[in-house]
Formats: C-alpha cells, structure tokens, sequence
C-alpha cells in the first residue's frame, strides 16, 4: 500500500450499511457497539490502492471517493476499464489467482474499507447473501 494511506479504525453504530448490506449481519457477531472490524483507508488522489498483478491479500469497499480501475497494455499505455463509486468493490479480480488483474487510481480523496481476502472468503461460507 502507498506511503500515503492513512489507517484508523472507524467508529459507527455497528459496521457501515453498504459492508452490512453486501455482508449480512455476520461482521456484527461479537463485536463491541460501534466498532468496525475492518481498517478504512483514506486514499489521497492519485494515488494507488490496488497495484496489478500484485498479491490479492486484500479486497477494498469504497465508502466514499471514485477510483478509476485500469490495466496497462503492452504498448505501455495505460487502459481505464471502469470508474467505481461509494458501495463499489475493488480487488475482487484477484480473488481467483491471487493476484490483482488490474489496479485502482482514487480519482479524489476517497475511502475505502480494507477486507482481508481470507476473512471474505470465511463470510462468504457462513453467509448466503455474498
């Protein structure tokens, strides 16, 4: 992750509604009121989240900002495959392989919970609504 990121845990009434609205209730079991499991990361613009081809330890929820995702051609040219917004996934590509297919640019200041790809995983076995 880029020197840039600043990490802190986010304080809210139970985690944010779109991790609970793409997670279910499972993040909240065991937690104290208030609390978030998951870092958020304050993401400077222009700079990088998500490096293609690096290793996809981590899957990223926008809570606030725009990313562009792009991937860099053999030309050298760099190609913008999509923007993604509040609620959007990054880092879902990588999933598969365990390395990212493309890379997110923050457009803006942006905000993003940090998922580790292991704990997706978990939830996605406990929790039909993923």
């Amino acid at each position: 992750m880029p020197d840039a990121l600043v990490t802190f845990r986010r304080t809210v009434q139970g985690p944010p509604p779109a991790l609970r609205r793409l997670l279910g209730d499972t993040v909240s079991a065991g937690l104290p009121a208030g609390v978030s499991p998951y870092p958020l990361l304050r993401v400077p613009a222009e700079a990088t989240l998500v490096h293609e081809g690096g290793e996809a330890r981590t899957v990223y929820l926008v809570q606030a900002g725009h990313f562009k995702t792009v991937r860099n051609g053999e030309d050298g040219y760099e190609q913008v495959l999509d923007f993604i917004g509040s609620d959007g996934l990054l880092g879902c590509d990588g999933l598969a392989d365990g390395h990212y297919a493309s890379g997110a640019v923050a457009l803006v200041e942006s905000w993003a919970l940090a998922l580790p790809a292991a704990e997706l995983q978990r939830l996605c076995q406990q929790s039909a609504a993923v």
